[in-house]
């Protein structure tokens, strides 16, 4: 079985309904692989989704009075909705909604990326960005099964698209949920656009076959403290 040619219509794929899926043992911390070959795709023990699952909803019940304070002010300092959402690729390129804090006002600019002083950014979302606090809707996503804690982050269409011209080999993302955080993403830049967030992207997909190769139960809980201590890091202006 392999993956199918044009990953957003995988949902309907008899290819993709065949596919090999592999499972290791939640208690052990043997290797769960991601992007090793394309015609293999790999899920999470059932135990650590359901896990990972309650932990999100844990968390999302934790910071909903900040998401609504960060709302509220949202709404308050800019015109349009409080939550930004946008479909995006996840396992074996099925689509899904994805949801963050809007950080930027409406606008019919065409650029991929975020830079420095972007006039698109608000001044609350400039904020909000650097402590990563718009994607804490994204808890909702690894509640649904659409995400998890650990994984390769879902890109916007325009930007995989190029990506996926310079590495083809790039949809073996697809091999395994979406996530959270990576690896990648805590040494990502934050201000990159266009050519040089494609470069970017391809660096990071480098850094992500080498991390989820060898990833395990211990690599996830592991990426999600260091993912704390980043956050704290960046909250005290040291990150």
């Amino acid at each position: 079985p392999v993956l199918p040619p044009d990953p957003v219509e995988a949902e309907s794929s008899t290819a993709t309904k065949s596919a090999v899926t592999l499972r290791v043992s939640w208690s052990s911390a043997l290797p769960r692989p991601c992007f090793a070959h394309e015609d293999t795709v790999y899920r999470s023990p059932a135990a650590w989704r359901w896990m990972q699952r309650s932990a999100a909803g844990l968390a999302l019940a934790a910071v909903a009075p900040l998401l609504v304070l960060v709302c509220a002010a949202v709404k308050a300092t800019s015109p349009g909705p409080a939550i930004f959402r946008q479909t995006r690729r996840g396992f074996m390129g099925r689509p899904f909604r994805i949801y963050k804090i809007r950080t930027m006002r409406p606008t019919t600019r065409a650029q991929i990326g975020v830079g420095d002083g972007d006039p698109r950014v608000t001044w609350l979302g400039g904020w909000l960005r650097r402590l990563k606090i718009d994607e804490l809707p994204q808890l909702w996503n690894v509640m649904r099964g659409d995400m998890e804690l650990v994984g390769p982050r879902p890109i916007p269409h325009d930007l995989e698209d190029r990506v996926r011209e310079a590495v083809p080999s790039f949809r073996t993302r697809y091999s395994c949920l979406p996530g959270l955080t990576s690896t990648a993403q805590l040494h990502a830049q934050d201000a990159a656009t266009d050519g040089l967030l494609v470069e970017d992207w391809i660096r990071r997909y480098g850094s992500e076959r080498r991390d989820f190769r060898r990833r395990s139960l211990f690599f996830d809980v592991g990426l999600v403290m260091r993912t704390g201590v980043f956050l704290v890091r960046r909250i005290f202006g040291r990150g």
